[in-house]
């Protein structure tokens, strides 16, 4: 069950083994679950998170209990496809989405205003409202320009432009990232809390 995973996590602090311990893909329902019996709070909690999917009640709750909110995807995904509903086959859908993140003419107008990148304008929003962001990229030259987005500052307005992206998409927040499948395969104890971990 998932209170006996974390109970075994909060051992591992008690032994000091490990500092802090967190989770992933955790709605607030389970947060707050594992608030009820958790010793040791989650310091984390690592969910997709981009200006398509902002996710706002959550990220509002995990800083409200003091959980920091860690974006994996941050920048969406360069081949755009996009994790549709689940079919009565079991099947997800996927289909081509809209405009990619990084080419939104919000993010494009940001990144020539304030003489960033689009990845570093995205980047940096991220970080200017509170989360941690894991990019991922094997070329050396965009881990450089990543790295150099933590330095960068985007105004109130710009901040707030891109906060309206989300609203704009035909089909409401779009997620990159597909947990259901993440979880096929996978044994205990992810098999047996996974499936409501990922609905």
């Amino acid at each position: 069950s998932m209170q006996e995973t974390w109970e075994a996590m909060e051992a591992l602090v008690d032994e000091g083994l490990v500092r802090a311990i967190g989770v992933s893909n955790v709605d607030v329902a389970q947060l707050c679950d594992i608030l009820t019996y958790a010793r040791h709070r989650p310091s984390v909690n690592q969910v997709e998170l981009h200006p398509h999917l902002q996710q706002r009640g959550l990220v509002n709750f995990c800083h409200k209990v003091g959980t920091q909110v860690v974006a994996f995807s941050p920048l969406g995904r360069p081949d755009q496809v996009l994790i549709g509903q689940e079919g009565e086959d079991g099947a997800v859908a996927k289909k081509k989405g809209g405009t990619p993140l990084l080419q939104e003419p919000c993010v494009l107008e940001v990144a020539r205003e304030a003489g960033l990148s689009p990845a570093q304008v995205v980047l940096a929003w991220g970080l200017q409202r509170g989360h941690g962001v894991v990019p991922k990229s094997s070329n050396a030259s965009r881990l450089r320009e990543n790295l150099e987005a933590v330095d960068a500052r985007l105004s109130e307005e710009s901040l707030r432009r891109i906060d309206g992206i989300e609203g704009l998409l035909p089909g409401g927040p779009q997620r990159y990232v597909n947990l259901r499948l993440v979880g096929e395969g996978c044994g205990p104890p992810f098999r047996q809390w996974g499936p409501t971990l990922l609905q």
